[in-house]
């Protein structure tokens, strides 16, 4: 039945890996410390929060939110992968250029792009990678304990409050059907290989 479930998976996130354009539908931006931060929504469908204009070398770049290690290394949470993508966010965010009606262009189709267990013993299982319309790939994990199981999309956390914020948003129904096909694929791959054979040398994808 697990087999099924995942082939199924397999077959939806084929059939949403088709190349469809993407829209930024609604910005806004703050100024912090001389910095303008901002807030974007895609297809009005994915939030992506906490970009930062920086101006390097006299051009303005986009930073989107990336994780940086305790040894200072720095990973990005999210990529875009399309420079035509790159510059409506810029645009948007520079000069307010935006698509208010989408007349039905709004689907987001998606794939998992990248799928690996961890290899150490943690409460942390997996890391993947889910690639919407081959424009945009975002990172998320898998954790679980005994009690749970979950996926952690990209967050960070409040340094005043401690408090954790989320740096990408989905419409409901859209996670859901991400976070499920996530859960039956780790869920697979755990039973194949078993709990006791769980932390091993192999990279699954």
């Amino acid at each position: 039945m697990k087999k099924i479930i995942l082939i199924v998976c397999l077959i939806i996130s084929d059939i949403y890996a088709q190349n469809k354009d993407i829209f930024v539908t609604k910005m806004s931006s703050k100024v912090v410390d001389n910095q303008i931060i901002a807030e974007v929504t895609l297809n009005d469908k994915i939030k992506i929060k906490d970009i930062k204009v920086v101006n390097e070398n006299g051009k303005f770049v986009l930073k989107y939110p990336e994780y940086e290690t305790k040894r200072g290394k720095v990973y990005p949470k999210i990529k875009i992968l399309s420079e035509e993508l790159n510059n409506k966010i810029k645009e948007s965010i520079m000069k307010g250029i935006l698509i208010n009606k989408l007349d039905g262009k709004n689907e987001i189709e998606w794939e998992i792009s990248k799928f690996n267990i961890n290899k150490v013993k943690s409460s942390l299982k997996a890391f993947a990678s889910v690639r919407f319309n081959n424009q945009i790939e975002i990172e998320c994990n898998i954790f679980e304990t005994q009690k749970k199981l979950w996926i952690s999309w990209p967050s960070k956390q409040n340094p005043e409050t401690g408090k954790w914020v989320k740096e990408v948003v989905f419409r409901k129904n859209l996670k859901e059907q991400i976070d499920k096909c996530l859960l039956d694929r780790y869920k697979t791959i755990k039973e194949e290989i078993g709990d006791n054979k769980f932390e091993s040398e192999e990279e699954w994808e």
